[in-house]
């Protein structure tokens, strides 16, 4: 019994740290990017967790730098956008983590709906919006740029 107990528990904590290996980049990690707004040291934190740098595309006022990440759990793209007001980030996770980072940004701050546009719903809080896409499986995060 104890030997299959031991497997057990080995099997466990591997599936378990595989799945976490999946999602590289966590409401906490968001968060952090949105606070910070340095474009260099949040692609270097994407670099080290494995995402490559696609494109920079700048317009007008607005720059955007995407990046994504192509393995064994799926496809994960992530957005940065600034322009003279806003610092956003627009994610693309993999499947099974869309779902827990829609719920736990929903709970994590005072959201409140505040409208619809397109397949994208809107909530606020005091200092962010959010914007919910089920059909694309995409969050995305709006804060003031820092000055």
């Amino acid at each position: 019994m104890g030997k299959n107990y031991l497997i057990a528990i080995t099997i466990l904590f591997f599936s378990l740290s595989t799945g976490i290996k999946a999602q590289s980049v966590t409401v906490t990690k968001v968060l952090h990017y949105l606070e910070i707004q340095n474009q260099i040291e949040i692609e270097k934190d994407l670099i080290k967790v494995g995402f490559k740098f696609n494109k920079k595309r700048s317009e007008s006022n607005m720059t955007q730098y995407s990046y994504y990440k192509a393995d064994n759990y799926g496809l994960q793209k992530i957005s940065i956008f600034n322009n003279d007001e806003l610092f956003s980030i627009v994610y693309h996770p993999v499947p099974d983590f869309y779902l827990s980072m829609k719920e736990i940004m929903l709970k994590k701050v005072d959201f409140t709906y505040a409208y619809t546009n397109k397949d994208t719903k809107f909530y606020e809080s005091n200092n962010m919006r959010i914007g919910i896409n089920d059909k694309h499986e995409t969050v995305s995060f709006f804060v003031k740029l820092n000055e």
